[in-house]
């Protein structure tokens, strides 16, 4: 791991943990607006069902889709 993370992939893991903060500051921000109506696996396949974009533009998305 250490060849990985060092040698072939330098910022691998600063860019994984970059979109999980990221990720996880969204569920929270959305929950936080939808309360009780919150559903973690409907916002778990909304999440999938964008495929990879970058965490601004997904967060974009998830708002358009609470109006």
């Amino acid at each position: 791991e250490v060849e990985r993370y060092t040698f072939h992939m330098p910022a691998q893991a600063t860019s994984y943990f970059y979109g999980l903060t990221r990720l996880v500051d969204l569920r929270k921000e959305v929950s936080e607006r939808l309360g009780a109506r919150f559903d973690v696996l409907g916002f778990d396949d909304f999440v999938l069902s964008k495929g990879l974009m970058p965490p601004a533009i997904l967060r974009e998305a998830a708002l358009a889709e609470l109006r």
